[in-house]
C-alpha cells in the first residue's frame, strides 16, 4: 500500500476560463547569464533560506530597498517560483476589523467586516517559509516565517503589503509578544538554552519605511530550557509559558525585564498561552484547567485546578489545552486536539471561574485542529490547516460558525451552523483550480474528501480516498459536470489504494488487480479481477506498453498482462530487496525508472536508496540496464523540462540529465523547498511544476535554466 498521510489533499484540475489574477509582485527577468531561453511567464520567487547570522548581536535590523518585492531566485537553482496559493494557517492576528494570517508562505489581510462572509483583501509576496508566528503594532508585522529572520511587513495598505525590514535572529524562534513599544522573542540558542531578546519597535512602526532602524536588541536574557515556549503579556507582566512552568517578568521598566516569579510544578505537560485578568488572576489551559493568582507576582500560586479526566471525551487521551477568553465570569477555552497524535478535531469549552473548581464542559466540537486563535469582543478567529474559521461566542453554551475562508476563499454555509459536527474525523479537503494560466488562479470549490489518487473520466472524477474503507482506502465517485461544484455520488470500493487509467479502463489495487469501467447508467464498476497477480502491498501501476501493466511494491516489480483489460493475467516478475515506491516511463524512448528505498515511511535517517533504469523494449521481460545509489529517502519520481527529477523525503528535488536516457546523470543542483517535508504531490502541465505540500499549499515552478 502507498505510504501517504492520512490527511494529504489532492488537487482536482479543472480547465475553466475566467479567474482572478493574484496580486504577485513580477519580479525582473532572473539573473542568468546563459543564452538558454527563458520562461516567458515569471514572478515572484522565494527567497532561499538563510543562514542564521553568527554575530554578535541576538537581533539586527536591516531596511529593505525599494526594489524588495521582486524577491531573488535561488542561485544556482533549475527552477523558479512561479506562483503559489493556500498552505496550512498557522498564526492569526487581529487589528480592529482585519485578521493577517499566515497563508503557507504568506501573510494573507481578511476583512471581517461581514463575519459570515469574510473577504480576503490582500495578500504579501512569498516569504522564506510557512508562516509560523504573526503579531502586529500600529502599521507593521512582525513575521517569523523562515529561521533566523523576522520580517517586518508594512500593513498600512493591507490591500498592498509591502517588506520593510529583516531582524536577523539567532536561534529558532518559538513565540513572539509586544506590550508597549516592545517586541519580545524566545528563540531556542543551543542545549538546554533559550534567549528572550526584548527590542524598541516604536521608532520602526512609527517610520515603517525608515532606513534608519535601531540595531541591537535592548536587551536579552538567557531561560534554562531548549522546549517549547510562549509568551504572552499585560503591559506589566510577562509571562513565559513552558512545559509545567510559567515565569513571570517585569516590564515596567522599558526594555528591561526583570524576574519577579514563578509558577512551577504544576500538573500537565502541554505548552499554551496564558490568560492574564484584571483582576489578578492567570488561567492556564494545558491537559488541566489551572487558575492561579498573581496580584502579588513575587508570591503567586495556583488557586485551584480541573482535573484532566474532564477533558477526555471517548478515550483515555487527555485534550492538551489551548486559546481561551473570558465572557463575564465564564471562560471559553478552544482546545488544539488531544495531546497524542493525531490531534483529531478541537473542542470548545466553558469554565465556570466562580468558584474555581467547576468542571469544564464541551459545548462544541469543531471540524478541523486550530492552531492558533485570536479573539475580538465575542467572535473567535481561529487559525487551522484549512483556512480561517469565525465562531460567534456571544451565547458561551451554543457557539455558532459564522464563516469560513478555506485556503484564502470564501467558504460560508448557506445557513450559521451550530452544534459543529459530532463526528471525530477531521474532514480534508477536494480543491479545485483553473490551471490554464499558472499566474491567474481561482480556487473554485472546497469538497470533504481526503485523495491519495484521482482520474477523470469523462464527467466521472474517481477519488482514491482513504477515509473511505478499510484498510486505510477506498475508490469514491464523483460528478464534476460543474468542475466547480463537484457531488459525490458512490463509494465504489472500500479496499483499492492505488490508481492507474489508461483511457476508458482504471485500474486499481487494493484486494486484488481491478479493472474499473462505467456502466451504462454511468456508475463505475469492477470488469475483472486478478487475485494472484501481485503479493504484498503495491505503491504505483505503470502502463509501459500497451497491454502491459507493471506493479510496483515491497517485494519488487509484478508484470501484468492486460491487452484484454477484462482479462488479466500474470506474466512476470523482477525481484528487489527494497521497496519501490514509485517509477516513470519516458515516452519514445522504450525506458522506465523505478525507485526503491530501504527506508520505513516513519524513518528518520536513510542510508540511501536505489534508481532503476529499464530497457522496456520488451515490456514483459524489461532489462535492468543501470543502477544508481540516490542519497537520502528517495520516494517519488517525475519527469520535467526533459530531466528526470527525485524527491528525497528532506524536501529535495534532485535533477538527472537524461542526454542518455539509459545511463541518467545527477546534476549539482538539487533544489531545496523553502520547508522540509516526507511526502508531497506533484504534477506537471505545459512547462509547469505543481508541488502540493500540506503546510505550503500548491505552488508553480518553471524552469530557471537548464
Amino acid at each position: 500500500m502507498k505510504n501517504h498521510p492520512a490527511r494529504l489533499l489532492f488537487l482536482l484540475i479543472a480547465l475553466l476560463a475566467a479567474c482572478t489574477p493574484d496580486a504577485v509582485p513580477t519580479p525582473p527577468p532572473t539573473n542568468d547569464t546563459t543564452n538558454e531561453a527563458q520562461p516567458e511567464t515569471a514572478a515572484a520567487a522565494v527567497p532561499p533560506p538563510t543562514t542564521t547570522p553568527e554575530a554578535a548581536p541576538i537581533a539586527t535590523a536591516t531596511a529593505v530597498p525599494e526594489a524588495a518585492e521582486a524577491l531573488p531566485a535561488a542561485p544556482g537553482s533549475p527552477l523558479m517560483l512561479v506562483d503559489q496559493v493556500g498552505g496550512a494557517a498557522m498564526t492569526v492576528a487581529v487589528s480592529g476589523e482585519m485578521a493577517f494570517v499566515g497563508e503557507g508562505v504568506r501573510v494573507t489581510a481578511v476583512s471581517l467586516t461581514d463575519p459570515a462572509h469574510p473577504q480576503v483583501v490582500g495578500r504579501s509576496a512569498p516569504l522564506g517559509g510557512v508562516v509560523r508566528l504573526l503579531e502586529l503594532y500600529r502599521d507593521a508585522a512582525y513575521v517569523v516565517a523562515e529561521t533566523g529572520w523576522i520580517d517586518v511587513l508594512d500593513v498600512s495598505n493591507p490591500a498592498d503589503m509591502q517588506p520593510s525590514a529583516r531582524l536577523a535572529l539567532v536561534g529558532v524562534a518559538q513565540s513572539m509578544a509586544i506590550a508597549d513599544n516592545f517586541l519580545y522573542v524566545t528563540a531556542v540558542t543551543g542545549r538546554d538554552e533559550t534567549t528572550l531578546s526584548t527590542w524598541d519597535i516604536g521608532e520602526m512602526a512609527t517610520a515603517v519605511t525608515s532606513t534608519s532602524l535601531s540595531t541591537s536588541p535592548a536587551a536579552s536574557l538567557t531561560l534554562p530550557t531548549d522546549a517549547q515556549t510562549r509568551l504572552t503579556s499585560t503591559g506589566q507582566l510577562l509571562f513565559v509559558s513552558q512545559s509545567g512552568r510559567i515565569d513571570l517578568f517585569d516590564i515596567t521598566q522599558p526594555g528591561q525585564p526583570q524576574a519577579v516569579g514563578a509558577l512551577e510544578d504544576f500538573e500537565g505537560f502541554a505548552v499554551q498561552p496564558a490568560l492574564p485578568l484584571a483582576d489578578g488572576r492567570l488561567l492556564y489551559a494545558n491537559e488541566f484547567f489551572h487558575m492561579f493568582t498573581i496580584e502579588n507576582p513575587a508570591a503567586a500560586g495556583r488557586m485551584g485546578y480541573a482535573d484532566y479526566s474532564n477533558f477526555q471525551v471517548t478515550d483515555s487521551t487527555a485534550r492538551q489545552g489551548g486559546f481561551m477568553t473570558m465572557r463575564a465570569e465564564t471562560a471559553v477555552l478552544i482546545d488544539t486536539g488531544t495531546i497524542a497524535a493525531p490531534a483529531g478535531p478541537s473542542f470548545i469549552w466553558t469554565i465556570d471561574t466562580t468558584p474555581i473548581g467547576k468542571f469544564p464542559e464541551r459545548v462544541a466540537e469543531l471540524p478541523f485542529t486550530a492552531n492558533d486563535v485570536a479573539f475580538i469582543d465575542a467572535l473567535a478567529v481561529a487559525a487551522h490547516e484549512r483556512g480561517l474559521s469565525l465562531i460567534d461566542l456571544t451565547d458561551t453554551a451554543a457557539p455558532v460558525l459564522l464563516g469560513e475562508l478555506a485556503w484564502g476563499t470564501a467558504v460560508s454555509p448557506s445557513e450559521p451552523l451550530a452544534g459543529f459536527t459530532t463526528g471525530s474525523a477531521v474532514p480534508s479537503e477536494v480543491f479545485t483550480f483553473d490551471l490554464s494560466d499558472p499566474l491567474a488562479r481561482e480556487l473554485f470549490l472546497s469538497l470533504q474528501r481526503y485523495n491519495i489518487g484521482s482520474a477523470v473520466l469523462g464527467d466521472v472524477q474517481v477519488v482514491a480516498d482513504p477515509a473511505a474503507g478499510y484498510p486505510g482506502a477506498g475508490l469514491v465517485q464523483l460528478d464534476v459536470t460543474n468542475p466547480t461544484a463537484p457531488v459525490e455520488t458512490a463509494v465504489i470500493d472500500p479496499k483499492i489504494n492505488t490508481l492507474w487509467q489508461n483511457g476508458e479502463w482504471l485500474f486499481g489495487t487494493g484486494s486484488g488487480l481491478h479493472t474499473f469501467a462505467l456502466n451504462t447508467a454511468g456508475v463505475l464498476e469492477s470488469v475483472a479481477v486478478c487475485e494472484d497477480c501481485y503479493d504484498g502491498g503495491i505503491s504505483a501501476i505503470l502502463g509501459v506498453a500497451p497491454g502491459v501493466l507493471h506493479l510496483l511494491g515491497q517485494n519488487g516489480v509484478y508484470i501484468v498482462t492486460a491487452a484484454d483489460p477484462t482479462s488479466l493475467a500474470p506474466a512476470n516478475f523482477i525481484p528487489a530487496d527494497f521497496w519501490i515506491t514509485d517509477g516513470t516511463v519516458l515516452p519514445g524512448h522504450n525506458t522506465a525508472y523505478y525507485l526503491g528505498t530501504p527506508c520505513s515511511a516513519g524513518a528518520l535517517t536513510c542510508a540511501g536508496s536505489t534508481l532503476w533504469t529499464l530497457a522496456t523494449d520488451n515490456a514483459l521481460a524489461p532489462e535492468i540496464v543501470n543502477e544508481q545509489a540516490v542519497s537520502g529517502d528517495a520516494r517519488q519520481l517525475l519527469l520535467f523540462g526533459d530531466m528526470l527529477w527525485v524527491v528525497t523525503t528532506d524536501g529535495r528535488l534532485h535533477p538527472y540529465d537524461l542526454t542518455n536516457p539509459l545511463a541518467p546523470q545527477p546534476l549539482d543542483q538539487a533544489m531545496p523547498l523553502p520547508l522540509a517535508m516526507s511526502v508531497v504531490q506533484t504534477a506537471v502541465s505545459a512547462d509547469t511544476l505543481y508541488i502540493f505540500h500540506p503546510e505550503m499549499g500548491l505552488l508553480a515552478y518553471q524552469l530557471a535554466r537548464r
